[in-house]
């Protein structure tokens, strides 16, 4: 008998592969639609879009697991190989964390849905829908602090603040650890709470502000701290960001009845003063036109939005809110800019105006609860969240699937310790 080449083929919807003395697998294929902005992308688009999936490591899978455009129905493909002892031993398993990269005319996208672009591989054979959330990736030196990262992670953890012990208790993200902390008092009296990177540090800064001497107490770790003077007012209100654009948190106080802020850079520690509000207004700092700086921001009585633009020193005024509702602004739809938002108590009602989605309106809570809105799942978007303080019950509704979190971290007399909830507290909205 001659000697034979034995081959075998299979097709997957189109696509015919062949193996010599043995079944290549067949891969694990995904497909969706693209959001660029915002705005879902369609098969008539000029730009080019390509689609890459690359091992956790970033290294790529050979066979390249790429492709190039959309198909007529505005959908995207890439097949995944997977792994053979033989024939693809550089393929991917069932169960592996892989990454997306998508580019636009050759400039590389910032994925933003899936969080950071991560998938995890399905069995041979499958297709799985994943619609792409992709912005610009921008280059500006300041990469804003995640409010209430007290972990590094770049999610938002649990944590609450026991102030009769002065413990700090946080459930972090990154793993199943607690962490706890003390904040010490300062003259009998009690500070304010949060996570803070003034230090550029991977671990952000355990800080407190003390608002009857206008000192900041600056934790190195649990053990170590020292303290930083910003303002002599027992009337101030913390207002920490980052105004100077180093990727840093600038300590910082608003005061309450004359609307001046005090803010001690990070950048080279020079304490300026600005005039930006009054005694009817609340401090409401965000990125508001997405230039990697903190705006200064006030919230007036009416609703009424006050901001100075730190990329071109003008004024923004915008209308979004009355007297019974309590400002909540964050970046609610991902692209860099701080929204406006409000949260009606008496309803749970939310009324959001993102700069890419415009109006919606959420019920997220109820009388009892405390609006506490953070990037709880890393994906680089504000969450909606209510922390109703009776129970320790967190209740948070992750991005835009809109997936409800439910979360026991606190007790009756704990306190959430995001700033936008010191400065609704201490303007005597919030208990």
């Amino acid at each position: 008998m001659k000697n034979s080449t034995v081959y075998k083929f299979f097709l997957l919807s189109g696509l015919l592969t062949a193996s010599c003395f043995g079944v290549i697998p067949m891969p694990c294929r995904i497909g969706g639609t693209l959001i660029f902005n915002g705005v879902q992308v369609d098969a008539s688009a000029v730009e080019v879009y390509k689609f890459k999936i690359v091992h956790a490591d970033g290294s790529e899978y050979i066979p390249a697991a790429e492709s190039t455009g959309l198909n007529d129905s505005g959908y995207y493909k890439v097949d995944i190989p997977m792994f053979d002892e033989a024939d693809q031993s550089n393929g991917a398993r069932e169960g592996d964390q892989v990454k997306i990269l998508v580019t636009r005319n050759g400039a590389s996208l910032t994925v933003m849905q899936p969080a950071d672009g991560r998938y995890t591989v399905q069995s041979a054979g499958t297709l799985s829908t994943v619609q792409l959330q992709v912005k610009e990736t921008t280059n500006e030196i300041s990469t804003q602090h995640t409010m209430g990262d007290y972990d590094g992670d770049g999610k938002a953890d649990f944590a609450v603040y026991y102030m009769p012990s002065g413990a700090l208790y946080i459930s972090k993200s990154s793993s199943d650890a607690i962490m706890l902390a003390e904040v010490p008092t300062q003259d009998n009296a009690y500070g304010c709470p949060m996570a803070l990177n003034i230090e550029g540090l991977d671990t952000p800064n355990i800080s407190a502000f003390y608002k009857d001497s206008g000192w900041w107490y600056i934790l190195h770790d649990i053990y170590n701290g020292y303290w930083k003077h910003c303002t002599w007012d027992k009337t101030d209100i913390p207002v920490p960001a980052d105004y100077d654009g180093d990727g840093r948190s600038d300590i910082a106080a608003y005061g309450k009845y004359d609307g001046v802020w005090h803010i001690v850079r990070s950048s080279d520690d020079a304490h300026e003063v600005f005039h930006w509000g009054w005694g009817d207004s609340m401090p409401v700092p965000g990125d508001y036109d997405g230039d990697g700086k903190t705006d200064l921001a006030v919230y007036d009585s009416a609703g009424r939005w006050y901001i100075f633009k730190s990329s071109d020193q003008s004024t923004l005024i915008c209308d979004w809110g009355w007297g019974a509702t309590w400002p909540v602004p964050g970046d609610y739809d991902g692209d860099g800019k701080t929204d406006f938002a409000v949260y009606w108590p008496d309803f749970g009602m939310w009324y959001i105006w993102a700069t890419q989605q415009g109006y919606s309106t959420i019920q997220w809570g109820w009388r009892s609860t405390i609006p506490v809105p953070a990037d709880y799942n890393g994906d680089g978007t504000t969450d909606i969240a209510v922390y109703h303080q009776d129970q320790g019950m967190w209740y948070v509704r992750l991005g835009e699937s809109g997936m409800p979190t439910v979360i026991h971290w606190g007790w009756e007399n704990a306190t959430p310790t995001l700033p936008q909830y010191w400065i609704n507290h201490l303007y005597g909205r919030i208990p």
